[in-house]
Parts: C-alpha cells; structure tokens; sequence
C-alpha cells in the first residue's frame, strides 16, 4: 500500500491549481490517497483521488489511515539547508507499506517529526540547489520504483 502526504505550496499557488499537480501524477501511478495539510477546503469529489486534508502534519501521522506505514520523508539535496544527509535515492529500497512524505522545493519542513524505523531519501540532481517542487519529487520517487521492480500494487 502506498500513501502521500505533503502540504499546500500556499506561497506561490492555491490548492484548486496545486490539486491538479499532484491528482494526474497519483493518478497515472495508481496512488488513491493523499494527505495534505492545512486544511483548504478543496472539493474531493473534483478528484480521482482520496483527498485527506488535516489541520496539521501531526494530525496526519495521527490519523489510523497511515498507522503501521513506513515513513519515507522526501526531499532534493540540498548542500546549503540539511544538517544530514539522508540515503540517496539510487541507493534506497522502498518499502511495500509506505507513506510517502514530501516537503517543499528545498527542504521538508516536517523531517523533526522522524522516528526510529522512518527513512530520509534525497534525490540528487547535478547542482544539488534543490529545485524540485514535491510534485516533482513524487514523479521521481514513481519512477525510481518502477525501475525497481514495482509494478503498480
């Protein structure tokens, strides 16, 4: 089983353009829950995908829909912003059980809430700038799978 959470890039768009983003990526990989934080009120029946809005990450991490997943946090490199690094995806062997944790374009602001048995996972690009929107990274993420072996379930 796999699951997404992320949180409303509220900076520089709105949740009704941002849900179009994520929904045709889960969509094309068969992914049909999402939490996402904070609560923004977009309409889930718009979406092909279960839309769980929570007041908060914490709220997300509570919820019994993604009790017993592993948590994956994801996040591009970044040689400025990280005090670690995490396991570089060439390298990383994704769980069957997983919620998938995205952050924003250059770091996961939500990373203080690992635990023991959670993973940190960095895509590497060539600069190492971390240019990469969470929608982004969950297309990578897909990808990284397939070529692993997933085959959809």
């Amino acid at each position: 089983m796999i699951k997404v959470a992320g949180h409303w890039e509220l900076g520089w768009n709105t949740p009704i353009k941002e849900i179009e983003l994520w929904n045709l990526l889960l969509g094309e990989w068969g992914i049909t829950n999402m939490y996402i934080w904070p609560v923004s009120g977009v309409k889930q029946h718009e979406h092909n995908l279960n839309l769980h809005e929570r007041d908060s990450f914490k709220d997300i991490i509570n919820d019994d829909g993604v009790k017993g997943l592993t948590r994956v946090y994801f996040e591009p490199y970044n040689s400025f912003n990280q005090k670690e690094r995490g396991i570089d995806l060439r390298e990383f062997e994704h769980p069957k059980n997983v919620l998938y944790i995205f952050g924003s374009n250059h770091f996961n602001p939500v990373i203080a809430n690992k635990k023991e048995g959670d993973f940190v996972v960095q895509i590497p690009t060539i600069h190492n700038r971390a240019i990469l929107w969470p929608h982004q990274c969950l297309a990578i993420c897909c990808y990284d799978r397939l070529l692993k072996g997933w085959e959809g379930k």
